[in-house]
């Protein structure tokens, strides 16, 4: 418990150094994950104000060779997406906005998707180069990744 205060605790800091003026009518969904901890911060900001929560995730995200992987089971859930497995060929689909945006990985071939503890795991550089963040901010010493997307609103 202390440490997951701890981890509030530098995360709000590490937030209130970022913070900067919103465009009227702007919309934003940031994700903050930490290397070893089982938690990931939800912050939602809009026009009228700003709201966070915790989301327990299924595996902490680890840290191979200075690379951040996100449980991807996890992370796909939390981004609105569905995982498909094909456990005859190893192969994963994760898909976005119903079926509109898919990726395939299989699992001894992709080198951004890794095994941990039987789960898999995503590359944050994956997620970077490939669901494009409107903002991403790391610190290292941390082990903290801040991923920010706009929201639309209809």
């Amino acid at each position: 418990m202390k440490k997951i205060i701890i981890l509030i605790l530098l995360i709000i800091s590490c937030m209130l150094a970022t913070i900067h003026v919103q465009a009227e009518g702007e919309y934003k969904i940031s994700f903050i994950f930490q290397a070893d901890n089982n938690f990931c911060i939800i912050d939602l900001r809009d026009p009228l104000g700003e709201s966070s929560y915790l989301e327990k995730l299924e595996i902490a995200p680890i840290i191979i060779n200075g690379e951040l992987f996100l449980p991807l089971k996890d992370f796909a859930k939390m981004m609105g997406g569905k995982i498909y497995w094909d456990f005859e060929k190893k192969k994963i689909e994760m898909s976005f906005q119903g079926d509109g945006i898919k990726f395939e990985f299989w699992l001894d071939k992709s080198p951004y998707i890794i095994l941990s503890d039987e789960k898999v795991m995503l590359s944050l550089k994956f997620v970077i180069e490939n669901l494009l963040p409107s903002d991403v901010k790391k610190n290292e010493k941390l082990k903290i990744a801040i991923l920010t997307w706009p929201l639309s609103i209809n």
